[in-house]
């Protein structure tokens, strides 16, 4: 159990770190272009590209830690209006159809990031090869199912889910 936690701490922990890179990589990128735009007179052609590539990695990357803590995004109305005996059921239903949401988008994105990486397609603007940006959402989708998963072997699943805090 103790191994467990570790490894979503680390898992976690990377993702953070590798999420505030990117923001800050963004922000850099972002200051860079305007002082090259209106004090130069020189923008970054591949900027904006770049930037856009980064913030969707960074939704990716941070649906993870969502996915452990349960802060995502849910109608549950209906369901909060149910006995508690049905609020449970429902909840172990809602977590497997996450998980194999993810996991069937994995399923689907996998191949079309090699058909990138195989064509050896590029952006247009920075020449970045696209499978690197079009990588994120399986590994992203991936990382969600883990999270999921760990939520079921925990049993974490149990818990209330997490109140709004608005």
């Amino acid at each position: 159990m103790q191994s467990r936690r570790k490894l979503i701490e680390f898992v976690l922990v990377g993702l953070g770190a590798l999420s505030s890179l990117l923001l800050a990589l963004s922000v850099i990128i972002n200051f860079s272009n305007i002082f090259g735009r209106y004090v130069l007179h020189v923008p970054i052609e591949w900027a904006e590209e770049v930037m856009l590539y980064f913030m969707i990695a960074l939704v990716l990357l941070g649906g993870a830690s969502v996915a452990w803590e349960d802060r995502h995004i849910k109608m549950d109305v209906l369901v909060r209006l149910t006995p508690m005996w049905v609020q449970s059921k429902l909840q172990l239903v809602c977590e497997l159809v996450f998980l194999l949401t993810t996991l069937a988008l994995v399923y689907f994105a996998a191949p079309t990031v090699f058909q990138l990486f195989q064509f050896d397609q590029r952006s247009q603007a920075a020449d970045i090869p696209m499978f690197i940006p079009q990588s994120v959402v399986p590994f992203g989708m991936l990382a969600m199912a883990f999270f999921i998963a760990m939520r079921l072997v925990t049993g974490r699943w149990r818990e209330p889910p997490a109140q709004n805090d608005h």
